[in-house]
């Protein structure tokens, strides 16, 4: 995939996987990075990207940070931003504060649902923000003021997507062990304490590695 010299922008996953990965619907995170078309009318009608980054239509694949903006919109659609809603406050974003990657920006812990929650509904919004994406965001590290690692359940889980392990792929916290490693290995009927033998983790990261990825099974 890219050969781009930032591995946060490596194009490190396939669409399918990204929507696995995150729990967005099947095909959100091809339509959401990439753009679309619907007809309105009997004419064709060409979507524009609702994420900030970088612009390449011909992809077969999507980077770390275009993977934590995917996650992020479905938290802001959770809390009932539309994607026009949020891709209009990404463009405002990007032209006057000069962010070029908002959703994947540290600046979005502190100021974000000031600047995204503009013109809604006030304090039902801003309640849902800090019930819905404040808790996301914990879970994500950043370094120099941008995603860099996700733990995609908390902090109170074990699995991490970090682009410098398992190539980008969720794995056990400090292993590098892919959790859906640890999944097929459970579904072919080794015990917990089996599979934490052979992989050097403890039974309690292998409970938090099948937990996620069976909730990430119907995605």
């Amino acid at each position: 995939m890219s050969q781009t010299a930032n591995p946060m922008e490596q194009l490190r996953y396939g669409f399918a996987e990204a929507d696995r990965i995150t729990g967005a619907p099947r095909g959100a995170s091809k339509r959401w990075t990439r753009g679309w078309c619907r007809w309105r009318n009997d004419v064709q009608v060409a979507c524009a990207p609702v994420t900030g980054g970088i612009r390449r239509p011909e992809a077969s694949g999507i980077s770390f940070h275009d993977l934590i903006e995917v996650a992020t919109i479905i938290r802001l659609r959770e809390i009932g931003l539309s994607l026009h809603r949020i891709r209009e406050a990404v463009r405002r974003c990007q032209d006057t504060l000069a962010l070029r990657r908002p959703l994947v920006a540290e600046w979005i812990r502190s100021e974000g649902s000031e600047f995204f929650l503009q013109g809604g509904d006030g304090p039902i919004e801003a309640r849902a923000w800090h019930e819905v994406l404040d808790p996301f965001l914990d879970g994500i590290e950043y370094e120099g003021r941008v995603a860099r690692r996700w733990l995609p359940e908390g902090r109170g889980l074990r699995v991490i997507v970090d682009p410098d392990y398992g190539f980008g792929l969720p794995v056990v916290a400090g292993s590098g062990v892919r959790t859906e490693i640890i999944l097929e290995q459970w579904q072919g009927g080794r015990a917990h304490e089996q599979i934490a033998a052979d992989f050097g983790v403890t039974r309690e990261e292998v409970a938090h590695a099948i937990r996620f990825e069976e909730s990430r099974s119907g995605a």
